[in-house]
């Protein structure tokens, strides 16, 4: 049957490939929506170091409902993560828990998934953790939007520095901090005015 097939030609087990595609299913999808995004999944475990099928699906389901991506075209998430990872010091599984971890705040912040993909990468690079990189992104950008509910539950000041021995990371950190930062609320307002005045 089809499930058979999927797992000789993706080199799965049959019962992943159900598992997987019922996951999907729960998620509200149609069976022909599942059974791509079972597939995309699949290939995701293929290329990345996840080994769990439930893992697989939140990854990708978050970056689908963060960047509002086309679900039939789902592989091309995968499509990104994998050549990424083959080009940089960075795993498809980090990109794909970076994006679990930031991909809605970033979003909400303006930035595409490439964009987010993009940072991900800067600071994994120098970091060797694209983990920290999520976690370092999710706050920035929650402070670049004035989200203060949303900080409210994460302490800023220690979310990376107390939990990470990254030297590179916490330089990084606090050079946005002193730097970065304040010239970046002046950048986004002028971005605005100029798409405003283009309004008018």
């Amino acid at each position: 049957d089809a499930a058979a097939e999927k797992s000789v030609r993706l080199g799965a087990t049959i019962s992943d490939v159900v598992q997987i595609t019922a996951n999907w299913a729960k998620l509200g999808y149609n069976l022909n929506e599942a059974s791509g995004l079972s597939e995309s999944s699949i290939i995701y475990m293929n290329v990345s170091d996840v080994t769990n099928v439930d893992e697989a699906v939140q990854h990708l389901t978050t970056t689908i409902k963060a960047f509002n991506w086309d679900v039939n075209d789902s592989i091309g998430i995968v499509d990104r993560y994998n050549a990424i990872s083959n080009k940089f010091a960075v795993t498809a599984e980090g990109l794909g828990q970076a994006m679990k971890t930031a991909g809605s705040s970033l979003s909400l912040a303006g930035n595409s998934l490439d964009e987010s993909l993009g940072m991900v990468t800067g600071i994994a690079e120098i970091t060797g953790n694209a983990n920290e990189a999520g976690n370092a992104l999710r706050t920035i950008s929650m402070r670049l939007r004035g989200a203060k509910a949303e900080l409210d539950d994460i302490d800023y000041n220690f979310i990376v520095l107390n939990k990470s021995n990254n030297k590179g990371f916490v330089g990084l950190f606090k050079f946005y901090i002193s730097n970065i930062e304040p010239d970046l609320y002046m950048a986004r307002a002028k971005v605005k005015l100029a798409k405003d005045s283009k309004k008018i």
